[in-house]
């Protein structure tokens, strides 16, 4: 436990030294890759968009994963990039890098640790840190249908700008997540997550994701996803809801 304890340090110390750019709450379960060999795994995911009507529009994201799988220890590395350019100007600029440990303690139950970084600029954030730990629970799994839940606690330390804030906040993190392989040729990914403060449960956070994974060759794969965010209490000029989706290619390697 001590050399697991030691590499998800480094893994911590380089999140840190490679500071990277998401926003809302992190939905980690739709970014996980399920580890059946020992070694390394990985899955890139790429999308683009050109809208130019009265003005011109370009988005460009770009999502890469990595695992190591080794017994009973698996790691997970994330990094989130997007970018959306307006003939005004940058309308966003976003992304988060995620480090976690996950140790199965048995068959069913496996302890999390993890931490992670943020800047968005739709959500004033430059940036979010935190750093949390908890179980996941495996409540159903056979070859067409994963049921997981899980909680954490998290502790926050985020800068806020117009207006300048710092904050920092400790908070439950609970979620729900069910994958169907039941219909041919189609995956569905669905999860739930709600983020409410220790001390302040009227200040939560709150997402939801639906995703459709459509098989085109046995490394390659078209996704289409949608999610909804609210946050109770945002930071000023922030809006309470967002709603997004988004086409990509993912390539699995």
């Amino acid at each position: 436990m001590r050399r697991n304890f030691t590499a998800f340090s480094l893994l911590f110390g380089m999140q840190i030294c490679f500071l990277s750019v998401s926003a809302q709450l992190i939905n980690i379960e739709s970014k996980r890759m399920e580890a059946a060999k020992e070694g390394w795994a990985g899955q890139g995911e790429f999308a683009y968009a050109f809208i130019k009507n009265q003005n011109t529009f370009s988005q460009m994201s770009t999502r890469l994963n990595f695992i190591y799988n080794k017994k009973q220890n698996t790691y997970i590395i994330l990094t989130d990039l997007s970018f959306i350019q307006s003939s005004a100007g940058d309308f966003e600029n976003a992304g988060f890098q995620h480090v976690r440990y996950n140790y199965a303690k048995t068959n069913k139950l496996t302890y999390e640790a993890y931490s992670q970084v943020q800047y968005s600029k739709q959500m004033h954030l430059y940036p979010r840190y935190a750093i949390g730990a908890g179980p996941r629970y495996k409540i159903f799994k056979n070859d067409s249908v994963r049921v997981y839940a899980g909680a954490s606690l998290l502790f926050e330390h985020e800068q806020l700008q117009e207006p300048y804030a710092i904050m920092s906040n400790e908070r439950l993190t609970g979620y729900f997540s069910c994958i169907i392989n039941k219909i041919p040729n189609v995956t569905v990914d669905f999860m739930m997550m709600f983020q409410p403060r220790l001390f302040d449960f009227n200040d939560v956070r709150f997402q939801s994701e639906l995703r459709l994974d459509f098989p085109v060759s046995s490394q390659l794969k078209f996704r289409f996803a949608t999610s909804i965010y609210n946050d109770s209490k945002p930071p000023a000029g922030v809006p309470n809801n967002f709603t997004q989706a988004r086409n990509s290619i993912i390539y699995n390697f």
